[in-house]
């Protein structure tokens, strides 16, 4: 059965992180513009990349492989 409450809690944490990566961008404070830019950057793409992964191993997991090897009678 397919998470899909993980994967939509994943999903949102990782468009939350890019909405506070582009906020921080915005800012006119140089520090707090560069640390706030590299920090939720860095956990938007670490987000992404487990949201990318939950899914790939989400349809692997639920491939029918018989379908196109039926096993014999």
């Amino acid at each position: 059965m397919i998470d899909f409450v993980g994967l939509a809690v994943i999903l949102l944490l990782a468009l939350a992180f890019g909405y506070l990566t582009k906020r921080a961008w915005g800012t006119k404070n140089k520090i707090v513009k560069w640390a706030g830019v590299v920090l939720a950057g860095l956990l938007t793409l670490i987000f992404a990349a487990g949201f990318i992964a939950a899914v790939m191993g989400t349809i692997q997991v639920n491939a029918n492989y018989n379908a196109s090897n039926p096993a014999p009678n």
